[in-house]
């Protein structure tokens, strides 16, 4: 299949000089379907939030990533449908204000002067919100912390007075296919890194849910890291990306972009337990998400026209 999705993208690209020019299906997800117009909507529409520049290498660069990421939306309405869950517009408006420095009013201008639809968005914004609210329903129960083992690494920061490291960090995360493909992308990435930029590479490649806001994830206590990304992150410089760091879905790189020691104040030292636990909760939860739009894709038919 995934060589006829690399064919069909080719040839949906290629055939004439203005690759938008007519609204066709492009691919059909069980009974939903994704049109040439939802596709420019997608590409175009991540060069703008990323204040990317809206040429042809860039548009060839990211609709292979962009169509796979409406097959996992159309996916995710479907199973949200059954059951009914839904969002509130406050909170889609609230969080395109969050990754989006400029207003929205000018954002939907920006939408509206490219012929796109900024209710495309919207509507991609709201399925992402309720898929977080739909796996959190369904998950919760399973997502425990031994909060008890975070209270004893704190309670050793406090009484011993250390410092505790914090890193500033973006990341991009593209799928794993398990063959040659990922050697090829991860040096596309690896080139697009050198030429443009780590931001430039995120707006291109990723699909994490941080490429909204260019990858950034802010500050991160190293103690809530897996040993194997904290190890990557702590022996480059500020600045620096790791080397790919290889997991069982998902290839990721990181950036790091300032790093820190904070004192092990009251104040911080509640705010640390705050993030390691909320960091914990985060990885569990998108496991689950992760392991259950994988299950909802192996079962569904999946065409592309």
């Amino acid at each position: 299949m995934r060589l006829n999705l690399i064919i069909f993208i080719f040839f949906i690209f290629n055939f004439s000089n203005n690759v938008f020019a007519n609204i066709q299906i492009i691919a059909k997800v069980e009974n939903k379907i994704i049109t040439s117009f939802e596709l420019k909507n997608k590409v175009l529409g991540t060069l703008i939030l990323a204040n990317l520049e809206i040429n042809q290498k860039n548009i060839d660069q990211i609709k292979k990533s962009s169509l796979e990421l409406l097959v996992q939306q159309k996916l995710k309405i479907i199973e949200l449908d059954k059951f009914e869950v839904k969002i509130e517009e406050e909170k889609v408006n609230q969080y395109l204000s969050s990754i989006y420095s400029d207003s929205l009013v000018n954002l939907a201008n920006k939408f509206e002067n490219n012929n796109l639809s900024f209710d495309l968005l919207k509507k991609e914004i709201e399925t992402q919100l309720r898929w977080q609210r739909f796996i959190y329903s369904i998950y919760s129960k399973n997502i425990k912390i031994d909060e008890s083992t975070i209270d004893k690494e704190i309670e050793y920061l406090r009484v011993n007075n250390l410092n505790f490291q914090e890193f500033n960090i973006s990341e991009i995360t593209i799928p794993k296919t398990n063959d040659e493909k990922d050697k090829i992308e991860i040096k596309k990435i690896e080139q697009e890194i050198k030429d443009y930029g780590f931001e430039n590479a995120v707006a291109k490649f990723s699909i994490a849910s941080s490429s909204y806001s260019k990858g950034n994830l802010g500050w991160i206590p190293a103690k809530s890291l897996s040993s194997e990304i904290y190890n990557a992150i702590n022996k480059i410089n500020v600045g620096e990306i790791t080397q790919p760091i290889i997991k069982s879905e998902n290839i990721l790189f990181f950036k790091l972009n300032d790093r820190r020691n904070s004192k092990t104040t009251n104040e911080n030292i509640q705010k640390l337990r705050t993030e390691l636990i909320n960091k914990k909760k985060n990885e569990l939860f998108n496991m689950y998400s992760n392991s259950h739009i994988s299950k909802i894709k192996n079962l569904s038919l999946i065409e592309y026209k």
